[in-house]
């Protein structure tokens, strides 16, 4: 976590929160096709309640209570051991790396509505690999250029719909919100809570930056997360409720966007800024989701998890490996449709959220003696109540997915058991260099690479730290060793 300069603000960390979240209204037309405006709207306020907001605490209490790139794999591995971890830390990788493929593909489609010299394939994949290679080199040349970037493009992308919302005022009609909408036994569930889940899930994405925030840690988490929160929720209720009382009566909101709502308030060069943002805004998300996976990678090569390239940093302080792993995953996902990088994401996501949600709980009823540094003021029994809704809405998301959503999160089950497999026996017969294994629950020295430290088992959590067995699932718990069921199931060996 130390030797390398901390350059992530406040400021910084929300604007990189905005854009692993949400990017810009645009993409929620489609809760409103599923729903009407009405329900929408009512989905806005509850959903954030049920999900958002649990999410960004449990977020705020972890992410300070372990601070390193690790992130939401150091919450399931202290809870549940080292493989278990590597589930985490599998599925959360997969459905990043899918996510980000979608934004170079954003671009490129904008590009294409300005030119015909896209038309042609071999000029379209030459532009979609350009696109790549330029954002993954800005993303290389470090945290302090990526925070920047996306506090500007915040403001940037934010703006045209800010003038949309005041212009469009003497427009409004908000009895259009009602008159629009189906009846409760027409809402389309699955587009619906999809829509809502695309637009408003991924608060534990920073938690793999957290050996990135400015000192203290608490207060800048804590500040960031809020921020990220509050601008996100405001701008998806706000411009919701402004675009559908502005639109006239009959809407088709299949084939109808917000840009379209600019054209109506304020003409062609409103909507011209509105794609422009829109278009601009892909390059954030990107950044955002680029460097939450590399850094999540890193902090798993500091855990001695991964390969120890994993953790070496470029001159601008970024993780090389983690980077260009990224770009080439995104690539071949890249080739694949919306539709289908689609159907990659959300199931993948659930699970990973189910197994931090439950690592929270089992910490907090397991682990009480654990420094919490940012503890939600929340009794175990009140944790447990206000996270009863939100794994009811993930099994619902889960029960609603295709089969083939079931097919490839199964698939992706089958990698992380693949990659423990490679993990665990490149480690064993030295094929590649490791950080040694050590107690989740100690906090990593200050160069970020474990040494294999952990409490020698005794009466209490003041004895002296000694070098760690060769058994990564050992942990310590009130003085006792414990043993984590995953990591002594036996494994294939090779």
């Amino acid at each position: 976590m130390g030797g390398h300069a901390r350059e992530l603000t406040a400021a910084a960390l929300a604007a990189l929160i905005f854009f692993d979240v949400a990017g810009t209204p645009a993409g929620i037309e489609d809760a409103i096709v599923a729903a009407g405006p009405l329900y929408c709207l009512i989905g806005l306020i509850v959903f954030p309640l049920v999900w958002s907001v649990p999410e960004a605490l449990i977020c705020a209490e972890l992410g300070t209570m372990f601070p390193e790139d690790a992130g939401f794999v150091a919450w399931v591995a202290a809870a549940f051991g080292t493989r278990a971890g590597y589930v985490e830390g599998t599925l959360s990788y997969l459905s990043g790396v899918t996510d980000n493929a979608i934004y170079p593909v954003f671009i490129v489609q904008y590009i294409r509505t300005l030119t015909t010299a896209l038309d042609d394939g071999v000029a379209y994949h030459c532009t979609l690999a350009a696109v790549i290679v330029a954002l993954t080199i800005l993303n290389y040349l470090g945290l302090k250029i990526v925070g920047v970037l996306s506090v500007g493009l915040l403001v940037f992308s934010l703006a045209p719909f800010v003038v949309m919302v005041f212009a469009g005022i003497p427009k409004m009609d908000f009895h259009r919100i009602s008159e629009q909408s189906p009846g409760f036994d027409h809402i389309d569930w699955s587009l619906f809570l999809n829509t809502l889940f695309w637009n408003l899930n991924y608060f534990d994405s920073v938690s793999t930056l957290a050996a990135e925030v400015v000192q203290p840690v608490a207060r800048t988490f804590s500040r960031a997360l809020a921020a990220g929160v509050a601008i996100i929720v405001i701008m998806y209720f706000v411009v919701v409720a402004a675009a559908t009382s502005i639109s006239p009566e009959g809407t088709d909101w299949e084939a109808t966007s917000l840009s379209n709502v600019a054209h109506i308030v304020g003409g062609e060069w409103l909507q011209t800024w509105t794609v422009i943002a829109i278009a601009a805004s892909s390059i954030g998300l990107f950044q955002a989701e680029m460097t939450t996976d590399s850094y999540q990678l890193l902090g798993m090569a500091e855990r001695g998890m991964l390969p120890l390239v994993f953790a070496k940093r470029s001159r601008f302080g970024t993780p090389t490996a983690g980077i260009l792993l990224g770009a080439a995953f995104l690539s071949v996902c890249a080739l694949l449709s919306l539709s289908e990088i689609i159907e990659l994401l959300n199931l993948l996501y659930c699970f990973a959220a189910l197994l931090e949600f439950a690592a929270f709980l089992w910490l907090r009823f397991q682990r009480p003696e654990l420094d919490r540094p940012l503890r939600l003021p929340l009794s175990n029994v009140t944790c447990v109540v206000m996270l009863l809704p939100t794994f009811a809405f993930t099994v619902t998301i889960v029960c609603l997915a295709s089969w083939k959503s079931y097919v490839i999160t199964a698939a992706s089950f089958v990698v992380s058991a693949l990659v423990i497999v490679v993990c665990e026996q490149a480690k064993k017969r030295n094929w590649l260099e490791f950080a040694p294994d050590c107690d989740w629950s100690l906090p990593l020295p200050e160069d970020g690479i474990c040494r294999g430290h952990q409490r020698v088992p005794g009466d209490d959590d003041t004895a002296p730290l000694v070098p760690a067995q060769d058994d990564s699932s050992v942990n310590v718990s009130n003085g006792r060793q414990r043993t984590f069921f995953f990591d002594q199931a036996p494994m294939l060996q090779v």
